[in-house]
Parts: structure tokens; C-alpha cells; sequence
């Protein structure tokens, strides 16, 4: 970044690095960024990593704030009062043992390359002008402060799973100091291998058993940077990512939300079904939340959010967006809902009304690589045809069969004309109905 030829970009970080490579990426974001967070996870390579990193960054001229292990929400609530980037080193990434860097800007948005190449570089400075290291230890006081103050309602009773990573010296206390009755214990793959991003199903396993001689409580599982939690309910089963979805949006009662366009319909039903525990200000009245769809995609989501001022979004691999808490990724304060909700009610049971869904997804080709007139002209067959749709976005659709079964169409390459029809049904033979009736549609559009 200060040299291009030394640039090494952030979509590379997350996916592998090197010291040597961690080095450049110091050099370009210290020529960029004056104050800059560091913190690390649990694992024995993450200080090798941070290492080179500040050293990079402090020869360009940035002061360094390093906090030591702390989970990539509680630095975000924290360093953004003093710093304009927090760096999050991951030694553990994968269970491939990939290692890497996560960056993030204000506000707690995951930045890109294009965000940082924004920036001008300053130049190099002389062995007079570089840069410092200030150790700063207050990441996890502050933040348990703070949780206090928005976890206000009484928490239930959990077995708790960090990973031998770094939520595990604050999840537990957080949890706790606001009521919960925890049973903590760390899973780990090897005596130097923390969890990574992932939330494995021997990781689940290994717990299921301690639930089930346990009486009412659930599992909560995190991952290596407290982004993502992983839910099993009172007997001791796995609740997927969907139906963890639900529950938080039954429970939460967000006003304004960002999902994914191929969200399952039991995310229809929970929007539909909150559980008024919360007992939201009676000028809400019974109004439905307001609900965006877009991509899949962390970016994607957050714009979303910004856009519309939200105050929730996710995605469906377990991760969760709490606005009054930024647009980190925080499965603490996702963990404490849940909690809050097994105290009141049985996750069990209230999974027991959801019903079961069949799911199917094709890969259609389009005689047409223009997306806004396929669309156009395939909304005007179902029009046709008197079959309900709704408009996702300008190359997206929503397909409704009846009340409770739907089609979502998406583009997967504009220039190959390939669409992805991803459909649920109630009925496993009604769905191959729908979705190859669809898919004649769009292969006979000229």
C-alpha cells in the first residue's frame, strides 16, 4: 500500500498468511491508518502473526493500541473510541489450520480492499517519526460494563462451549454477572488448536451429553471470534441455524430486518409469531417488522442495514447483527437472548409449532443473459398463470404457491444466463411440481 509492489490484499488475509505477508499488510495499512487496534485469539501462532503485523504498521508511522486475546465483538465495542481500525489476528481460522487477519472499520464493518485503497498513503517516515505500541488491557472490562447495561432481563440456565478460545475469558463472566447459571467447559482439537470460525458437529457432540443429564438447560457453543454460536435445546439436539434465526426474531421483535433472499419459509412464520415476552411500546400495535432480502453475503447484509436503519440482521450460518451494538457480529449478547428466552419458555416446545418444510434447489439456463428482461417476461407468465410473486430485488423474485410454499429466484451468472431456483414446499411432490414448472418457464422464455 505504501509500495504497491508490497500489497497484499485483505480477501487474501482471511483465507491464509504468512508472517512475511502480514508484515506488508502492517506497512499498507500503518501508511494508511494512524491509530490501529490489535488484538489476537488463543492460539500459539496468533502473536507471530501480530508481531510482524505491527511491526509493519508502526515503520510506517501508526501508533498500535494491542489488547491481547480478545473475541473480535468486545474489541470492536471497545478500541473504536480510540482507533480508526481494529485488526483481529486469527492463528486458527479453519480446521485446516489456515491462519489470518480480519479487519474492521468503524462501526465495526468488515473493510475491503476497495475501502482502504480510498486512503492516500503518507510517506515512509524516518527512524524518528515511527510509530508506537501502547499495551491496552480494558477490552474486556468495558465491554462486560456495557453488557450489563443492555442485558437487563433474567438469563436461564446453560452449558457453555468457547473452544479453548477467547470468549472464554468473557462470555462466561458476562453471562453470569447478568443472572445466568452456567456450566463452562472448552472443547478443543488438539492441546494447541483452538476453534476456529467453524462450529464443528464433534464440537456439538462432545456437549450433548452434559445436557442431557442436566435439567433445563440448553448448549451454547461459540466460535473462535465470538461471531457465531451454535444452539442445542434441552434434550440435548442440535437446533440449526434457521430455526436459531426464529427463535431470536420470535423473541427479539426487531422492528426493521435484513435476511438473506433464500431465508426458509419458517422465517415467514416467526416474523408472523412473536412471542410478546418483551411486550414491545403499544404504538407498534401489532404491526409486522419491515423485512429487507439480500444476498447471502456479510457486505451485503450490513449496506442493507445502514441503508435502512435496522435493527437486525443476519445471516444463515449463525451470525447475527445487532445494530445498538454495531455491525460486529456479537454472539455474546446473541447467546444472552436465547438465554433469556430458555428462561420463559422451552426452546423444545416452541420448535414443536414450526412446520416441516421439504427444500430442493436447480441450476436452470436461460436462452436470455439479460436479468431485467427474463424477469420482466417471467413475471409476466405468472401473471399469467394468476401465481402470486414478489419483487426481491431488481434481479431477484419471490415465487408464492398458495399461502405457505414459495420459489426464490436468483441470478447465478448474468453472462451464462444460469439462474438458481431454490424452493420449499410442504409437500415433496408439490415441490418438484414448482420447481419444474418454473424452470420450463424460464428455459422457454426467447
Amino acid at each position: 500500500m505504501a509500495d504497491d509492489k508490497e500489497y497484499f490484499s485483505i480477501g487474501d488475509a482471511r483465507t491464509g498468511i504468512s508472517p512475511e505477508q502480514a508484515l506488508k499488510l502492517g506497512k499498507g495499512f500503518g501508511s494508511r491508518f494512524k491509530h490501529i487496534a490489535v488484538v489476537t485469539d488463543k492460539s500459539y501462532f496468533s502473536p507471530v502473526l501480530a508481531d510482524a503485523f505491527i511491526a509493519g504498521a508502526v515503520s510506517a508511522g501508526a501508533d498500535i493500541r494491542y489488547g491481547g486475546v480478545v473475541p473480535a465483538p468486545v474489541a470492536c465495542s471497545y478500541f473504536f473510541i480510540k482507533c480508526e481500525v481494529v485488526v483481529v489476528v486469527h492463528g486458527v481460522m479453519d480446521r485446516l489450520r489456515n491462519s489470518g487477519i480480519s479487519f474492521y472499520g468503524i462501526t465495526g464493518v468488515e473493510l475491503t480492499d476497495k475501502e482502504v485503497n480510498k486512503r492516500s498513503p503518507r510517506p515512509m517516515p524516518d527512524a524518528f517519526n515511527v510509530g508506537k505500541v501502547v499495551e491496552d488491557n480494558n477490552a474486556i472490562q468495558y465491554y462486560l460494563d456495557r453488557f450489563k447495561t443492555i442485558c437487563t432481563r433474567p438469563l436461564g440456565y446453560a452449558v457453555l462451549d468457547c473452544g479453548h478460545n477467547s470468549t472464554s475469558f468473557i462470555a462466561p463472566r458476562a453471562l453470569e454477572d447478568s443472572g445466568a447459571s452456567i456450566i463452562s467447559m472448552e472443547t478443543s482439537h488438539g492441546k494447541l488448536l483452538p476453534r476456529g470460525f467453524e462450529v464443528e458437529k464433534k464440537d456439538v457432540l462432545s456437549i450433548a451429553q452434559i445436557i442431557q443429564r442436566s435439567t433445563g438447560a440448553i448448549g451454547i457453543l461459540y466460535n473462535g471470534d465470538g461471531t457465531r454460536f451454535a444452539l442445542l435445546n434441552e434434550a440435548g439436539d442440535y437446533v440449526s441455524n434457521d430455526f436459531l434465526l426464529c427463535l431470536i426474531l420470535m423473541y427479539y421483535e426487531p422492528e426493521t430486518v435484513v435476511i438473506p433472499f433464500d431465508a426458509p419459509l419458517c422465517v415467514e412464520f416467526a416474523l408472523d409469531e412473536p412471542l410478546n415476552i418483551l411486550k414491545k411500546p403499544v404504538e407498534r400495535g401489532s404491526k409486522k417488522p419491515t423485512v429487507y432480502r439480500v444476498k447471502n453475503d456479510r457486505i451485503a447484509i450490513i449496506e442493507a442495514m445502514r441503508a435502512h436503519n435496522a435493527d437486525f440482521g443476519a445471516l444463515l450460518d449463525g451470525t447475527f447483527f445487532f445494530s445498538q451494538n454495531g455491525y460486529c457480529p456479537d454472539a455474546i449478547f446473541g447467546s444472552a437472548i436465547i438465554l433469556q428466552l430458555a428462561r420463559d419458555r422451552s426452546i423444545r416446545n416452541i420448535l414443536s409449532k414450526f412446520r416441516t418444510y421439504h427444500r430442493k434447489s436447480l441450476t436452470v439456463q436461460a436462452k436470455v443473459n439479460k436479468p431485467l428482461r427474463m424477469l420482466s417476461d417471467l413475471k409476466d407468465r405468472l401473471g399469467i398463470r394468476g401465481i402470486e410473486f414478489e419483487e426481491l430485488s431488481d434481479d431477484s423474485l419471490r415465487v408464492i404457491y398458495g399461502k405457505k410454499d414459495q420459489c426464490i429466484v436468483t441470478p447465478v451468472d448474468v453472462d451464462e444466463g444460469t439462474w438458481n431456483i431454490y424452493g420449499e414446499a410442504h409437500d415433496a411432490m408439490y415441490l418438484q411440481t414448482m420447481i419444474y414448472s418454473l424452470s420450463d418457464m424460464i428455459e422457454s422464455i426467447q
